[in-house]
């Protein structure tokens, strides 16, 4: 802290003011320790503060106590075996001064009402290390361990003694309590030891099952789609199903009404093969006749020369034109049955080119073999008498 016009030097100190706690005595003390001997106002000052001391620690044991407890407290490794209590003391002194040394610093240090500690420098752990390594320190914490046990009356000492015991059976039961915590704490902590070896191992457990799971959803989402791809496949199979089934009722419906319609012109066919070998008959009929009407006139001319009667003549020649009438009429209708017959055989050739183009486009439709086709429609180009049987004679 910056000096203040009325403050003074630590070390000029000639009396201890009145309102300072213990606690303020000693570091002021501690850090006067850390001169060398030898300066007249230095040892004044220590001797004032090393006296003021004695007064406070034996009229307040229990602040002195108090701060004893501190020490062992903040300093429990470096006080656990110092005994006797001088030792202790000592101790205890020489590292709260290396303490105080380390956060503030003892360079500056002055006094007014209170004390008025100086700004530190350097770093804490060098200050520490420097201020327990001199010397004189030492010897004057020793000095001062020493005049302050022997400060103590009969009555501060027993008072002393009974917190000292007080102390450390509050430290033996906090230690016996404290036993079966570490203990309980070992065994939370070797629990926990195995939780956590049971959780890692859960844990990779679980990123194997989690990554096998992954590969199996990929999976069945490959398998969905292709299920799904299927299932469409399926769908247009079936309705491409559907309508060759329905083409085939069709074509079925279409081959029935042309093999009905076949049918029909085959009992009509046999009905024209009829009633041709019936026109066939009377032509050749009518032809024999006219035949030997031809010849009956050839010898009735050669007879007639020789006969005398007209009236011979006359019968023979109305017979000739009777029969002559007739071969005209014989002659006119079997002109009628050509032009059925050919009207017959286109309509045979028309139905024949039908029933192929329904067979190639059907192959279900198609006969077994080539001589079913022969036998119901015969060669490339049938004739039509032939195919039925019939054998005409042209009259011409």
């Amino acid at each position: 802290m910056p000096q203040q016009p009325e403050a003074q030097y630590l070390y000029e100190l000639t009396a201890v003011p009145a309102g300072w706690s213990l606690a303020t005595v000693i570091d002021a003390f501690l850090n006067l320790a850390r001169y060398e001997p030898g300066y007249a106002r230095l040892e004044r000052a220590l001797e004032a503060l090393s006296h003021r001391l004695e007064e406070l620690w034996a009229s307040q044991p229990t602040e002195a106590e108090a701060w004893l407890q501190r020490c062992r407290e903040s300093f429990a490794t470096e006080l656990a075996d110092k005994e006797p209590r001088p030792e202790e003391l000592k101790e205890a002194l020489l590292r709260h001064g290396a303490a105080e040394y380390g956060k503030c610093g003892f360079y500056g240090w002055s006094f007014e009402a209170g004390l008025l500690r100086g700004a530190p420098s350097g770093s804490a752990a060098a200050r520490e290390a420097g201020y327990l390594h001199l010397p004189q320190i030492r010897d004057r914490c020793r000095e001062l361990a020493e005049r302050l046990a022997e400060a103590e009356s009969p009555e501060t000492a027993r008072k002393r003694q009974k917190l000292e015991e007080e102390t450390s059976e509050r430290r033996r039961l906090e230690a016996e309590l404290q036993k079966p915590q570490e203990e309980e704490c070992r065994d939370l902590r070797d629990r926990l030891a195995t939780a956590e070896a049971e959780v890692s191992s859960k844990t990779v457990e679980l990123q194997a099952a989690q990554i096998e799971s992954a590969k199996c959803k990929e999976r069945c989402d490959e398998l969905a789609a292709r299920a799904t791809g299927a299932e469409s496949a399926a769908a247009e199979m079936r309705q491409e199903l559907g309508q060759l089934r329905e083409e085939h009722g069709k074509c079925q419906e279409r081959c029935q009404e042309l093999a009905n319609r076949l049918e029909a012109e085959a009992s009509e066919h046999g009905k024209t093969k009829e009633l041709l070998a019936k026109a066939e008959s009377h032509a050749a009929e009518q032809q024999s006749e006219v035949q030997r009407l031809q010849q009956d006139a050839s010898r009735g001319s050669q007879d007639g020369v020789q006969l005398a009667t007209g009236s011979s003549k006359a019968v023979l020649q109305d017979r000739c034109e009777q029969l002559q009438q007739q071969l005209a009429e014989a002659r006119g209708q079997l002109e009628v049955l050509w032009e059925e017959r050919g009207m017959y055989k286109e309509r045979l050739r028309h139905l024949a080119e039908t029933n192929t183009q329904a067979s190639y486009h059907h192959p279900s439709l198609h006969p077994r073999g080539p001589a079913a086709h022969d036998a119901a429609f015969g060669g490339e180009e049938p004739d039509l008498a032939e195919q039925l049987g019939y054998s005409l004679v042209n009259e011409d």
